[in-house]
């Protein structure tokens, strides 16, 4: 069993050009979470995979994020602090989750989202994603579809006849995206073979893992901040926000990368279930809590 504790060595190899699209395995995922930043934590993963047409498997898993969900982002997906307290955390669900992709292509609607959200879930835990291909299916859709006033999700399914039952929940979004991309195959068929190199001709294809990544070395205005993190160390912070230093009392959770920046989680003692999300290059000094 694979531990991801080290940075991925073995390439991911893609299908070859010519392969027809019904011989892929397609793993369709989605992902609702605490809040719209690309590094939110997960509150619920939902896996799809087809291959030819074919449903191979359903999965979906509640998470727990270890932090209250916020009230607006609840109201979206409708997901309660109580129907995620006692579930696995994403370190659990990810070591559940990726044997089960592991030689698919992955999809998602709005990709670079559910890739932020993924990578990032694995960062915090010090978890090295290995960077499978994720296709986007809003590019795709663009390129195939035209004349939509919108390319949401929910427009798209409503205006094209495969209105869900639901929305904003994991599994019911990754089986929304397939309709979707069902609908791009058979577009796509139309204009050419409908084969791997097509398919990545009219949509966007990324890698996992391309957003963010464990924190491998501690910066240099604090080299012990890993394990100070390991330990999960009490520090008073003083941190930069919109031009004021602020103090925070709070508890090391996690370090990793994000598209560029490194960034420290806390929990914060002021709020004493809250974890808080702060950008390394604003932070102003960290000192034990005595």
């Amino acid at each position: 069993m694979h531990t991801y504790s080290q940075p991925w060595e073995t390439p991911i190899s893609l299908p070859t050009g010519d392969t027809p699209l019904e011989a892929i395995t397609f793993s369709i995922v989605d992902t609702e979470t605490c809040g719209i930043w690309r590094g939110a934590r997960m509150v619920e993963l939902g896996l799809l995979q087809i291959r030819g047409g074919e449903q191979l498997l359903r999965r979906s898993w509640l998470v727990n994020p270890e932090t209250p969900i916020p009230p607006e982002a609840g109201r979206v997906h409708g997901i309660s602090d109580g129907e995620v307290a006692g579930k696995p955390t994403a370190r659990e669900v990810l070591r559940e989750f990726l044997p089960l992709v592991q030689d698919t292509i992955l999809v998602a609607h709005n990709a670079p989202y559910d890739e932020g959200i993924l990578s990032t879930a694995g960062a915090r835990y010090g978890l090295h994603l290995p960077p499978l291909p994720i296709l986007d299916t809003i590019p795709l859709a663009k390129s195939l579809i035209s004349g939509m006033d919108s390319y949401s999700l929910a427009h798209l399914s409503k205006t094209l006849g495969f209105e869900a039952q639901h929305y904003h929940r994991a599994l019911a979004d990754a089986t929304t995206t397939w309709h979707l991309l069902s609908r791009c195959i058979h577009a796509l068929g139309a204009l050419h073979d409908a084969n791997f190199q097509h398919l990545v001709t009219y949509g966007a294809l990324s890698r996992l893992g391309d957003s963010a990544s464990p924190l491998t070395q501690s910066p240099s205005r604090w080299p012990l901040l890993r394990l100070a993190v390991s330990t999960q160390a009490e520090m008073e912070i003083v941190y930069r926000k919109d031009s004021t230093p602020i103090r925070i009392p709070a508890t090391l959770v996690a370090a990793f990368t994000h598209r560029g920046h490194s960034y420290l989680e806390i929990r914060d003692h002021r709020h004493s279930k809250e974890i808080r999300s702060l950008r390394m290059d604003r932070l102003i000094s960290m000192s034990p809590i005595s």
